[in-house]
C-alpha cells in the first residue's frame, strides 16, 4: 500500500514538475513578448522624440525666417516712409514752381500790356512829332 502511495505521490509529483515546467515556458513566453513589446514602445517614442525634434527645428527656422522678413518689412516701411517723405517734398517744391510760373506769366502779360501802352504812346508822340514838323 505504501508503494502504491509512493507511486501515486510519484506520479502526482512528476505530472506537478511537467505543469510547472509548462508554466515556466509560458513566463518566459510572456516575458519575452512584454519585453518585445517594451522594445517596440521604446523604439516608437524613441522615434516620435526623434520627429518631434525635427519639428522643433522647423519651427525654429520658419521663426528665424519671420523674424528676418519682419526686419525686411520694417526696413522697407521706413524706406517707403522716406519716399513718400521725398515725394511730398517733390510736390511742394512742383506747387511752389507753378506759383513762380504763374507770376512770370502774369508779369509777361503785364509786360505785354504796358509794352503796347508804350507803342501806343509811341505812335501819338510821333504823330505828335511830325505834327509840329509839318507846322514849323
Amino acid at each position: 500500500e505504501m508503494a502504491e502511495e509512493t507511486q501515486n505521490y510519484s506520479t502526482h509529483l512528476s505530472a506537478a514538475v511537467a505543469r510547472l515546467k509548462v508554466s515556466e515556458e509560458q513566463h518566459l513566453d510572456v516575458q519575452r513578448e512584454v519585453a518585445a513589446l517594451q522594445l517596440d514602445k521604446k523604439r516608437e517614442v524613441a522615434s516620435s522624440l526623434v520627429s518631434i525634434t525635427e519639428r522643433e527645428s522647423d519651427i525654429t527656422q520658419l521663426q528665424l525666417q519671420l523674424q528676418a522678413m519682419t526686419a525686411e518689412c520694417v526696413g522697407l516701411k521706413q524706406v517707403v516712409g522716406e519716399r513718400v517723405g521725398e515725394l511730398f517734398d517733390a510736390k511742394q517744391r512742383l506747387t511752389e514752381r507753378d506759383g513762380e510760373i504763374q507770376q512770370l506769366k502774369e508779369a509777361r502779360i503785364n509786360s505785354t500790356e504796358e509794352l503796347m501802352q508804350a507803342r501806343g504812346q509811341l505812335g501819338e508822340k510821333t504823330g505828335q512829332v511830325q505834327e509840329l514838323r509839318q507846322q514849323s
